[in-house]
């Protein structure tokens, strides 16, 4: 006779999960990178003061560069057959020194410029403007593709002289709100009068992160000859910096 036997498989009662405070959290992951933006001028007066007719690059005096009052102040300028200082100097001439400092910066950065006026001296002034160019000289050469980086692409859009690739700030508009990028590039590029109308100017440049290269200025004046009283003309350019 054959005897069946059963077998009986155990099975384990069922358990109870509980979660509580709260039930079924999601598991977040934080990084908090704080913002930061670096000004970097170094520290020497050359890369902060322009003086027109300056003796600068090793001791080679280069002069201004020119633009013939008929002409017009947006153009190419050359090389000027007359001192920038000559009492008889008439046109525009733009100088060849230049000021300059390094922006980097990791979140959304606004810059003012504001302006002194016109150049001045003791109650005489002359018609000032400056150029801004936004480039990039770090392990660059004169006019390989290394232009500024804003918003995390890099803009080498034209020519910036003596400095290799970039773009030139623009206010075609005159709204005193600079447009950066896509704009006035060399020769034509755009120049900021340092005053309107019996007022000093000021002028703002939104910057995105990332951003990162040099801010390159040089300065415009009109000469009008002899009849510029001699003596010494100053102005400034005062910059600040807010971070979004």
């Amino acid at each position: 006779m054959l005897v069946a036997t059963a077998m009986v498989i155990a099975v384990p009662a069922s358990a109870t999960v509980t979660e509580q405070n709260p039930a079924d959290p999601d598991v977040s992951i934080t990084l908090t990178i704080g913002c930061y933006t670096n000004v970097y001028w170094n520290n020497t007066d050359e890369d902060h003061t322009i003086n027109f007719n300056d003796i600068v690059q090793n001791g080679s005096n280069t002069g201004d560069w020119f633009r013939a009052t008929g002409d017009g102040l947006t153009g190419a300028y050359l090389d000027a057959t007359k001192a920038s200082q000559d009492p008889y100097a008439e046109g525009y001439y733009e100088s060849y020194d230049d000021a300059h400092f390094w922006l980097q910066a990791n979140c959304d950065v606004t810059m003012t410029v504001t302006s002194g006026g016109n150049l001045a001296n003791n109650g005489s002034e002359m018609d000032t403007w400056f150029t801004m160019a936004l480039t990039n000289n770090m392990n660059c050469t004169y006019n390989v593709d290394c232009g500024f980086i804003d918003g995390g692409t890099r803009y080498s859009d034209g020519i910036i002289p003596l400095d290799g690739m970039g773009t030139y700030a623009d206010d075609s508009n005159t709204d005193n709100v600079m447009e950066l990028f896509g704009g006035a590039f060399y020769p034509v590029q755009y120049s900021f009068p340092m005053e309107v109308s019996d007022v000093a100017q000021s002028y703002t440049a939104d910057f995105t992160a990332f951003t990162e290269g040099t801010i390159l200025f040089h300065a415009r004046v009109l000469r009008s000859g002899i009849s510029d009283p001699a003596g010494t003309y100053t102005t400034s350019l005062d910059f600040t910096f807010v971070e979004n």
